[in-house]
């Protein structure tokens, strides 16, 4: 756990940040400059990390990281196997990642993306823009929060217990951003 203390301390690296801090729900918590981020590692090194902001910009995101994601488009050094016809057409369905919090299914962002090496984990991970308040509200009362690809599950996270954090979050995104 002390390498997810580690990246998440480096992700909230800016000017006026706190130190993260784990909440009573087993979730690394932090604010930093405009927006605030929980954090969590499963035992299989599946990591997701939720970031949201102060602004109305589309940026709230959930980062999910696992060894052996496959990549949804193609790059150097990390072939997706699919046609560029086929990678078009799932740009346009946002990639096909979906977020769900006990079983129902939260309205996204068309920010959905692939983030190679994102903070020093070798190959893809995924973004999942999320709306702020129906994700917070659904954080709140929630058990379990569940990301899949193409309907397939790809990391199940615990998230009981998660009405402070889910009031931290909203009491975050709510102050004035600094510019």
């Amino acid at each position: 756990m002390s390498a997810l203390l580690a990246a998440f301390a480096l992700a909230l690296a800016a000017p006026a940040s706190e130190e993260p801090r784990v909440l009573s729900n087993g979730w690394f918590y932090g604010e930093a400059g405009n927006g605030c981020r929980a954090a969590r590692q499963l035992p299989d090194g599946t990591r997701l990390i939720m970031n949201l902001t102060r602004w109305n910009d589309l940026s709230d995101s959930l980062v999910l990281s696992r060894p052996g994601l496959t990549p949804l488009w193609s790059e150097p050094g990390h072939p997706s196997g699919r046609t560029e016809a086929q990678e078009r057409e799932d740009g346009e369905a946002y990639y096909h990642l979906t977020i769900r919090i006990d079983g129902r299914t939260l309205p996204t962002t068309p920010t959905n993306a692939m983030l190679l090496d994102f903070q020093d984990r070798p190959g893809p991970s995924y973004r999942f823009g999320l709306r702020q308040q129906p994700f917070l509200a659904a954080l709140a009362r929630g058990r379990r929060l569940e990301l899949l690809h193409r309907g397939r599950s790809l990391a199940t996270f615990p998230i009981a217990g998660s009405r402070e954090m889910a009031r931290r979050m909203t009491a975050c995104v709510s102050r004035r951003a600094r510019l």
